[in-house]
């Protein structure tokens, strides 16, 4: 018989700023490893965002970044005695966004 064991392995690490008040920034990075593949294929994905929110006021501002690194697929191969599974996941593309929030 042929079994698949394939598992992810994962490693995360987050970071928060506050170098003033009013400014907060958080980064954060993730590591995936396939765990019992015929061929591996790793990934890191790595994001950050700044915030400025002034004190006593009633506005903020935002930019966020998602998969900075521009990560575009994960390949995740396995071969078994009888079996040969491929899968491949397609990663959206890196992207910014930026906010601005005015409360009333």
């Amino acid at each position: 018989t042929s079994s698949f064991k394939n598992s992810i392995g994962k490693s995360k690490l987050g970071i928060k700023l506050r170098p003033y008040k009013e400014i907060t920034a958080n980064i954060s990075g993730e590591y995936l490893k396939w765990k019992g593949t015929d061929i591996t294929n790793d990934a890191f994905f790595f994001d950050a965002q700044i915030n400025f929110s002034p004190v006593k006021k009633r506005y903020s501002f935002e930019l966020k970044g998602i998969n900075l690194l521009n990560s575009k697929k994960i390949l995740q191969n396995s071969l078994g005695t009888y079996v040969q599974s491929s899968t491949l996941y397609a990663i959206n593309p890196r992207f910014l966004i930026f906010t601005f929030a005015y409360s009333f």
